[in-house]
């Protein structure tokens, strides 16, 4: 019986659809089924209906849509004559418009930075300096559009000195941009005028004290993960709550639409970055079947951190994530079968919108946690060990080993943190047990009458 719900020309494109499934023996069908099938705008149309009739086949309809739309766009874009479309940058200006020879040095920064991960490299020894990692000729480059355009809102040659750093840090004080952001910052500027200056720059020479100033004055301010701590309840257990009030929002959403697949991904950063808390350069590079493995009882993980070079293994993930990561790798899956959709995915980000086509970057993790807690995602790290600081040392290694934390120096301070605040909550509680005693033991001297 027809589902009241569709009209008759649903029927007839849900009816021409089956057909074409018969005449070409097509059972259960696939990304590519869909694509041959019909246009754009008629899949569309198709989709509500198959929503209702086999939600099944929604998943390899979805990723057919997003394809096509993709290829649109594309291609409206190159035919699209004048500027570059979009949201005009504020704050800065687009890579092209640097002057040629920073745009040299930064594509001489980037091809000695490529290797196999495209991420890092070894040092080499034998060249006067060190070879950056990828992110820090990223965030210098950026940097460097920001300077040039203060240089432009001045009516000023784009150009790299004392006077044009000043610029661009008066631009991001006045937007609020915290000391210790832009102590990051002119480190990342510093190393890319030292590969562009030289070694000799005067400009390096201040910007190496002008970094130690700003250090001072965020040591001054209080962090951002600080000032959620003091305004937000510090408990892990409310972030799963959100992923998992997300997870529930996503399986009521419409299937086929972004909204669906967005809410579960959402969800499903939440909750990895609690199980797993790693840090967003690592966890955006998570890949299925390489990195996360799927078990008949759950979850494996096995990555090597890009920071420290440590290996993180999990042989067996809290049961908890299970729902979140099924749910990526089976949503866009034929007949969304767990199996189909784990075989399809392995070797892709299992942070992805495109079925692992493309993966989501770190910063995507990030902006996820500002979304739905103000903060960036490391507290979650921060989380886990103030869950631990008030227990024994024991406590304090198992938040290390979750965070992946290998640096001798970084895990010590942690220790030692830790350390002073069981100590000072001894201390508080040794000098309450004094004063008790000291009460209790103490005479009371009364004065005697005046007898006059």
């Amino acid at each position: 019986m027809p589902d009241p719900s569709l009209s008759d020309s649903d029927m007839k494109r849900y009816n021409d659809w089956k057909s074409y499934l018969r005449s070409n023996g097509i059972s259960i069908p696939q990304k590519e089924h869909f694509t041959n099938y019909a246009s754009l705008p008629t899949l569309c149309r198709l989709r509500p209906v198959l929503a209702v009739l086999e939600p099944e086949t929604i998943g390899p309809m979805r990723v057919a849509i997003s394809e096509l739309a993709a290829e649109k766009n594309a291609k409206r874009a190159s035919r699209a004559k004048g500027g570059k479309k979009g949201v005009a940058r504020q704050v800065s200006v687009e890579k092209a418009e640097l002057p040629s020879d920073w745009q040299a040095t930064i594509a001489r920064l980037y091809s000695e930075c490529e290797n196999q991960s495209g991420d890092w490299i070894d040092f080499d020894s034998e060249s006067e300096l060190s070879t950056l990692p990828w992110s820090t000729v990223r965030d210098a480059e950026y940097v460097l559009c920001m300077i040039a355009k203060a240089c432009i809102n001045r009516n000023k040659k784009v150009s790299l000195k004392s006077e044009t750093v000043a610029y661009w840090i008066k631009d991001a004080r006045d937007r609020g941009c915290g000391a210790r952001g832009l102590s990051c910052q002119i480190g990342k500027l510093r190393s890319f005028v030292l590969h562009y200056q030289g070694q000799k720059s005067k400009l390096a020479k201040k910007l190496s004290r002008l970094r130690k100033h700003y250090n001072r004055l965020a040591a001054k301010e209080p962090k951002r993960k600080a000032r959620f701590l003091l305004t937000n309840p510090n408990d892990i257990g409310k972030v799963l709550l959100r992923a998992e009030e997300l997870l529930d929002e996503a399986r009521s959403a419409p299937l086929g639409f972004f909204h669906r697949i967005k809410l579960f991904l959402d969800a499903a950063a939440l909750a990895l970055s609690i199980v797993a808390p790693l840090r967003i350069s690592d966890l955006h590079r998570l890949e299925v079947g390489v990195h996360l493995i799927r078990h008949n009882d759950g979850w494996e993980m096995n990555i090597e951190t890009q920071k420290t070079g440590g290996e993180y293994h999990r042989s067996l993930l809290y049961p908890e994530i299970t729902p979140f990561l099924d749910a990526l790798v089976m949503e866009d899956a034929p007949g969304r079968h767990i199996e189909a959709g784990y075989t399809a995915r392995i070797g892709t980000p299992i942070f992805s919108r495109d079925n692992g086509r493309t993966g989501l970057s770190g910063d995507w993790i990030s902006d996820v946690w500002f979304e739905y807690f103000g903060c960036g995602a490391h507290i979650s790290r921060t989380l886990w060990h103030e869950e631990v600081h008030d227990e024994n040392s024991s406590k304090t290694y198992i938040a290390l080993e979750l965070c992946g934390q290998k640096d001798p120096k970084t895990a010590n301070q942690y220790l030692v943190r830790d350390m002073r605040k069981r100590n000072f909550q001894k201390g508080k509680q040794l000098r309450s047990n004094y004063r008790k005693r000291v009460q209790a033991t103490s005479i009371v001297f009364t004065v005697p009458p005046n007898k006059d």
